[in-house]
């Protein structure tokens, strides 16, 4: 990399939406991995904000889905589905349909 000559200021880019949204999705996933589902939570919402990937929604869905309340974690399941370009493995829908069953139990969590 060049240095500016002296007494000129070295121009930085700003960074793109889809970089802003992978170092949330880094910073997401580094708190995951230590444990901490409300930090990853809390980087994985910008992260979608900045880029509307299903595949980060799905981890919004999961994260909500381990702290609670599961009627958050449904609503975002129900927006991946929606989302998703293609049907998603039987899994997801096994764990969607799970959540859609526990809703209508009449001992459900809604805070």
């Amino acid at each position: 990399m060049l240095k500016p000559v002296r007494g000129a200021t070295e121009k930085q880019r700003a960074p793109t939406m889809a970089e802003l949204a992978d170092a949330q999705v880094a910073a997401a996933h580094a708190c995951y991995v230590k444990g901490d589902l409300s930090c990853a939570l809390s980087g994985y919402r910008p992260a979608y904000q900045y880029r509307s990937n299903p595949r980060i929604l799905f981890n919004i869905a999961q994260m909500r889905r381990k702290l609670g309340p599961i009627r958050e974690a449904a609503s975002s399941y129900r927006e991946f589905l929606g989302l998703a370009d293609k049907q998603p493995p039987a899994r997801r829908r096994r764990q969607y349909e799970s959540h859609e069953a526990k809703l209508s139990s009449p001992s459900v969590r809604t805070s």
